[in-house]
Formats: C-alpha cells, structure tokens, sequence
C-alpha cells in the first residue's frame, strides 16, 4: 500500500474512541499515525518470496500476543487470504477490504472464485470502495449484512482550495502504470498542440511505466507542454498550482488522489469506472466520460479550456469539493468506523 493511501486507511481508524491499538505487519515501517505500531517482516521473507507462506503464522502469533479483537487484511489478493488462514490458526476473526477491482475480475475464474467464497463465507465483513462493488458481491453470493461501504478518505483540512498562481491548465497524478492509460491523455494534448489551443500539463508519479511515457512524449514533441516531476510529498501544493484533473483509468476502485484534487476545488474529467460514478455527478460536480470514448474525452477538454473560470465551472468546482466532505473525508469515515463496530462488535468480543 502506497505512501498517501496508507494514510487515508489507517488515520480514520485511529481516530475512533473505539481503537486502543493498531499492529501492522509489513514489509517495513511507515508514516507515523496515532495507536499505530508497525511490526517489519523479517528480511529472510523480504528477500524470498516463497516463505510469505509464513506470513499467516506470524499473523496469528501477533494476533494472540497483543490480544487483538480482528485481524483485516487490506487488498484482498493476497492480504485477506493471509487474515483468513491467520484466523483459522489464532481463532481471532477476521476481516477484509477491498481496494481496487482486480479482484472482482479475478473471482470470475471458477476456480479462483470457489476459493474466493470460501474465505467470504467466514469473513467478519468486508469493506468495499462503493455500491458497484458491494453490488457484485451480493450477486456474487456474499451476505449483505457483512458488506460495508467504507473506502480511503482524506483530510479536507490539508487537501484545500487557496488561491495559489495557476502553473498547470491540466494534472495528472497517478503512478505510471498500465492500467492508468494515460498514453491516451498525451495524444489527445499532440492533437489539441497541433490544433492551436495553448495549455501547460503536469504529469506528477512514477511507476513502471514512466519512461515509456516519456518516450512517448519525447515522440509526439510535446516536451514543451508536459512536464514530468516524479513522484511529490506535498500532493496538494501540486493540486493548487493546477486547474483541472484529469483520470483515464481502465481500472479503479476510487482513487485517492480524486478525491484530494475534488477537496481542492479542481474541475475533474474521469473515464467512468469502478465506483467513480458514486461520487461524480456528470455535469454537477466533475465530468465522467467512457472508457475508450476519447473523441469525448477531448471535446471535454476544449471545453474546459475555453469555460474554466465561468460561473458553472465554479459552481462545479464547490460542489466538488461538498462531495467529498460529505463522504470522503477523515470525520465520515469515523463515523462510518463506529457504525461498523457497533455492528459487530459482539461478534469481535
């Protein structure tokens, strides 16, 4: 789980009267929160990754030792597996929550899938990031009553709007991967170059793609327009310095930087996938386009370069950001903590 998510998982928690302590077992020590304390595999599992198969058995000892009242594993593949077999060995339930999307395809697999009801059918609950996803796993078979909609949030009072001079007409902020597409974005910003229009793109992230996004650049000669600063620290700075967000995912389940750059007030243009459309409202408070629809996505972009700063765009820009203190901010998700353990907490006791 990467810097900036993580946060967004665990602060939440940790500012719920409920929680005395959280233990995470990881691959090695991250951003200091609250409650928190990290407890690092060892470097024999680090450097061999056919000995994760003991990371259940070091769960569950944990588990036991500081008297735990669940063990939940982020992302589902592998980590709630782990929870599950942890479980199994300690008799402390368990929970899990669900991330991205890849593992609604995954489970299509029969065989995948069998396994993946099998852990289900003895979960405590399962927390998913929106009603797409809690939709596919009652069809898929899982008990309602364990489904929650709770995602990553974010701080509002860091992720604000302040009237910062505007460098960037467009950001992108992303790790640089295939599934985020955003080769697409850099030929629409070659067509758009080449049609006259003037605008300035930053590109902040790295990942496994990065240099072939650059190449790609480099290709299309449009080094002048779009600079890449790597990855950055102070996310919301670089949202302030911006105007518009811009996603071309394939694959999501919400991402957290949209809902950073929603908190800063910025225009948002998204593909419409994974549960993004629970919270953008096409027209009212950013813009969704379909995946593959890049004809679409570009005239959006015209628009936009032409209307940023009209009364609409700024209304647009509000209510963005009432959206997601509405829903994805720090205080609803400890709101939204407390439902869950009020829930089960008989269950966990």
């Amino acid at each position: 789980m990467g810097q900036g998510t993580f946060e967004a998982k665990f602060i939440p928690l940790s500012l719920n009267d409920s929680v005395e302590k959280i233990y995470v077992l990881r691959d090695k020590v991250g951003p200091k929160i609250d409650k928190l304390e990290y407890l690092v595999l060892p470097n024999y599992i680090n450097r061999l990754k056919p000995l994760k198969i003991l990371i259940p058995f070091l769960l569950a000892k944990y588990a036991k030792r500081y008297k735990c009242s669940f063990i939940i594993g982020y992302h589902i593949v592998p980590h709630a597996f782990f929870a599950f077999f942890a479980s199994l060995i300690s008799g402390i339930p368990f929970a899990c929550a669900q991330t991205g999307i890849y593992i609604q395809r995954k489970s299509k697999n029969i065989i995948f899938g069998a396994f993946v009801k099998w852990v289900f059918r003895k979960v405590l609950f399962i927390n998913v990031p929106g009603q797409m996803s809690k939709d596919y796993w009652i069809k898929f078979g899982v008990d309602p009553n364990k489904i929650n909609i709770l995602h990553s949030t974010i701080d509002t009072n860091r992720f604000s709007y302040n009237n910062s001079e505007k460098e960037f007409d467009f950001i992108i902020l992303s790790r640089l991967s295939e599934e985020k597409r955003i080769e697409h974005l850099l030929k629409i910003f070659y067509e758009l170059k080449n049609e006259g229009y003037r605008f300035t793109v930053c590109i902040a992230g790295d990942g496994p793609r990065s240099e072939y996004l650059k190449g790609l650049t480099e290709e299309l000669a449009i080094g002048d327009i779009v600079s890449f600063v790597g990855f950055v620290d102070n996310t919301e700075e670089w949202f302030n310095k911006s105007k518009i967000f811009l996603l071309s995912s394939q694959s999501e389940g919400f991402p957290t930087a949209l809902m950073q750059a929603m908190a800063c007030e910025l225009i948002c243009v998204s593909t419409n996938v994974g549960n993004i459309s629970d919270t953008i409202v096409n027209g009212e408070n950013g813009f969704l386009v379909s995946y593959g629809d890049w004809k679409t996505y570009k005239e959006k972009l015209v628009d936009l370069l032409s209307n940023y700063g009209t009364d609409k765009m700024q209304i647009i820009s509000k209510q963005a950001r009432i959206s997601i203190e509405q829903k994805h901010s720090h205080q609803f998700a400890v709101r939204e903590w407390c439902y869950v353990f009020d829930k089960y907490f008989a269950v966990c006791s």
